[in-house]
């Protein structure tokens, strides 16, 4: 993954809860907080 742009929420959810979720590689992370 390069660019994962997530809402807090949901990314959270998938490092808790998804084994093949590898951000190892991760460049840039853009939080989406829409209210």
């Amino acid at each position: 993954i390069s660019i994962l742009i997530a809402t807090p929420g949901r990314l959270l959810d998938h490092l808790k809860h998804t084994s093949s979720f590898l951000y190892k590689n991760l460049r840039w992370l853009i939080f989406d907080e829409a209210d």
